[in-house]
């Protein structure tokens, strides 16, 4: 299919919203020019972010972090982390795939290859490692700050962040009375609730806060076979949070969170090359609807205790559970060919200790210890996948069909990760400082793979049982410099290295895989990123800037390679090495106190500079990777104070992904070329005790696909095919708040 973006509509409402923009925009830029001195709501706010492990200022960080307030977040109606991740320049997070499963790519390095791989960036909340990609598309109902820091993270945040890490920050208890209750409707018939309360139980000692979200979604994408249609959602969160301080040395935060998801997601995408489909956008026709039913427990604790020399012993322990059970047509047809059914679920136990200095003019530091105990279960059957297969996929005459038995799998992977690190500035002068950090690692993975089932075994997958493991020792680190030109102009350079933990193969494992054991496991691949970049404060801290150039070598890269005649059947295997250079920006204006400005754009470019998957056949030159090319968001807010206290605020905002000119060899999915214009109108009461607002997403009504992919390689022209993820359709709706604090 073609991901040329003409969608001319799109680009003159995108024009019109601009020139609305401008002319609210004017008078209050002329009466910016009469105030000899900034006043206060005049400037841009102040982001403390944690991404250091440390509180600090995110224009001293030297690092490339996108930072969003919980305001932010709800100006971009970004119910979950895949609906930010437009915002933010150089990342790109599409809806989940095939059983469930999120994955992410920062800086253009691609999710792991399997489902035991390491990801190329980590998700954390309060601190915590999520560990199962089936539950990192994180709700973001009750939270207070989101961290997207972009380059490797290894050092303070551990395996499999070659990419990036992204650290959630929940809204803490208050030390006052507050609730907050907000009702939602939409089209498609979109009902949302959320309410949340904080109170102390115990005045200066201990604090609760509770907070839950109900949301339902019907679908958009109709089924033409059973006349139902897919897209739908049914939600349900909750948490609750005791925040003890019994005095200034002392605090610790207990919160314990679940969720659960009962949706019918088209996962796969719209069939639009096979026979009998179509490109017509939200249609399909399948004989089986889909569903995916997920629980998701966690918990953590983290704790501080400041010691009269003013070191910090912080602790930090993490739980969860999570349980997920999901059907999907596997031959995207209105036939009865194939149905796969998915029973899985991760647990993990986690813990953190560290020791902070105190800071200092001269030199501060932290050292750590983590542990990670992980269990991944995945249990894929096709309780249809029999005769009408063999027939009419394979061609094989009844004849000679073996007895039907239940084709499947079960695969359980067990990951424990230890780990000891550093970190620590020196500040050589007033204005300049020198940084670095080490992180050692023990990891040791292992898997229990099973195979059964007559169809399996015409692919050559006669039923196995085996067993492996692997373990490996990488070390990550990071070094360089910050300078402070000015006092609102910082300026840093660094190199840091981090890795992906090796890949085991846990998914259609064949007899030469295991004697091959190149086949069956992948050795850590490694990214060596170097670094540049400054951050700006301008005008009386009304316009920040904040830029990065990198330069990322790249080697050991863990790949699959399709073997004949069967495509979808992989093997694993290290590329010799590549690079990837890029560069991303982050801007920030209050043009008056009425007007502010965001923009964030990003580039990146691959390149295999080694690597050949078979003999006769060279990559070498061309690009790998899932990922666009140049990402791009704006966004506007505007608020107009009335005579009574109260205010009118409108909200304007863009998000553009362009597509790879060409698809890399080898890839089975691949991003397509989108916009799309968010919009907002609101009204907010005197001292905000309440709020309404009118808002629309996707207000072109685009409907371009966001990802391709390459479905059932090999097996002929019923079921190979390329399928479509289209960007939703256009929505609108109305919410109302309710505040209350005292």
């Amino acid at each position: 299919m073609s991901n040329t973006f003409t969608d001319k509509t799109t680009i003159s409402a995108f024009v019109r919203l601009l020139s609305c923009t401008g002319i609210l925009a004017m008078p209050s830029i002329a009466l910016t020019k009469t105030q000899d001195k900034p006043a206060k709501d005049d400037r841009l706010d102040q982001i403390i972010v944690t991404a250091t492990r440390r509180a600090e200022n995110l224009q001293s960080v030297p690092i490339s972090i996108s930072a969003f307030s919980a305001a932010q977040l709800e100006a971009y109606q970004a119910p979950a982390l895949e609906d930010l991740s437009d915002h933010v320049a150089n990342m790109w997070m599409p809806a989940s795939t095939e059983a469930g499963q999120s994955f992410i790519t920062m800086r253009g390095i691609n999710a792991g290859i399997t489902r035991s791989s390491g990801r190329s960036v980590g998700v954390y909340i309060d601190g915590v490692f999520v560990s199962a990609d089936t539950a990192m598309n994180i709700a973001l109902f009750d939270v207070a700050r989101v961290e997207v820091l972009k380059g490797p993270q290894g050092t303070l945040f551990g395996r499999d962040t070659i990419g990036g890490a992204i650290n959630i920050a929940t809204r803490k208890p208050a030390p006052l009375p507050e609730g907050k209750v907000q009702v939602e409707a939409g089209s498609y018939g979109l009902r949302q609730i959320l309410a949340s309360a904080s109170t102390p139980l115990v005045k200066d000692v201990l604090f609760l806060r509770l907070a839950a979200m109900k949301r339902n979604k019907g679908g958009y994408i109709k089924n033409a076979f059973t006349g139902r249609k897919a897209g739908a959602e049914d939600h349900f969160f909750y948490d609750a949070q005791l925040y003890y301080t019994p005095n200034a040395r002392l605090d610790a935060r207990l919160v314990f969170s679940a969720q659960k998801i009962d949706d019918r997601p088209n996962a796969l995408g719209e069939a639009v090359t096979n026979i009998g489909s179509d490109t017509i956008p939200y249609t399909i026709s399948l004989d089986q609807d889909e569903f995916q039913k997920q629980t998701v427990k966690r918990a953590s604790l983290n704790a501080n205790y400041e010691f009269a020399s003013g070191h910090t012993l912080s602790w930090t322990s993490g739980w969860s559970h999570v349980n997920d059970f999901y059907i999907q047509d596997g031959d995207r047809l209105p036939q009865s060919i194939t149905v796969a059914q998915f029973d899985g679920g991760a647990r993990e136990v986690s813990q953190e200790v560290r020791l902070t200095s105190p800071s200092s003019d001269r030199f501060d530091y932290l050292f750590g210890l983590y542990f990670l105990d992980a269990r991944r279960d995945f249990n894929p059957t096709f309780p249809v996948m029999g005769s009408a297969f063999l027939e009419q996929v394979l061609g094989i005459p009844p004849q000679f069909h073996p007895a039907d038995t239940l084709d499947g799998q079960q695969v359980r992977t067990n990951t424990t990760s230890k780990a000891a690190f550093t970190h620590a500035n020196f500040h050589l002068t007033d204005t300049l400082t020198a940084y670095g950090g080490l992180r050692f690692t023990n990891d040791h993975k292992r898997v229990d793979y099973r195979s059964f089932g007559e169809v399996f075994g015409v692919f050559g997958l006669l039923p196995l049982q085996a067993k492996s493991q692997v373990r490996n020792h990488p070390l990550s680190w990071v070094g360089g410099l910050r300078y402070q030109l000015t006092d609102t102009i910082m300026t840093y350079g660094s190199i840091s290295r981090g890795y992906r933990s090796a890949a085991i193969k846990d998914n259609f494992v064949s007899a030469a895989d295991i004697n091959a054991p190149s086949g069956f496991f992948t050795r850590p691949e490694f990214l060596t990123n170097y670094e540049t970049g400054f951050k700006a404060s301008l005008f009386g801290n009304r316009l920040q800037v904040n830029a990065a150039a990198f330069t990322m070598q790249y080697t050991d890269i863990q790949v699959t390679v399709s073997q004949e005649p069967f495509l979808f059947l992989r093997s694993l295997t290290n590329a010799a090495k590549a690079h990837i250079n890029g560069f991303e920006a982050d801007l920030a204006a209050r043009l008056s106190p009425r007007l502010k400005i965001t923009a964030a754009a990003g580039y990146v470019h691959s390149r295999y500079d080694d690597f050949i998957p078979r003999p006769g056949v060279d990559l070498a030159g061309t690009s790998f990777g899932t990922a666009p090319v140049w990402t791009f968001s704006t966004a506007a807010d505007y608020r107009l104070p009335l005579a009574n206290g109260s205010a009118l605020n409108a909200h304007l905002d863009y998000a553009n992904r362009t597509a790879p000119k060409t698809t890399p060899p080898g890839e089975l999915a691949f991003v397509g070329d989108y916009g799309v214009i968010n919009g907002a109108l609101g009204y907010e009461a005197p001292g905000g005790r309440w709020r309404a607002k009118l808002w629309v997403k996707n207000l072109g009504n685009v409907n371009l696909p966001m990802v391709n992919k390459l479905w059932g390689s090999g097996l002929g022209p019923l079921i190979e095919n390329e399928t479509v993820r289209y960007e939703p359709p256009r929505r609108f709706g109305v919410s109302f708040t309710l505040n209350y604090s005292r």
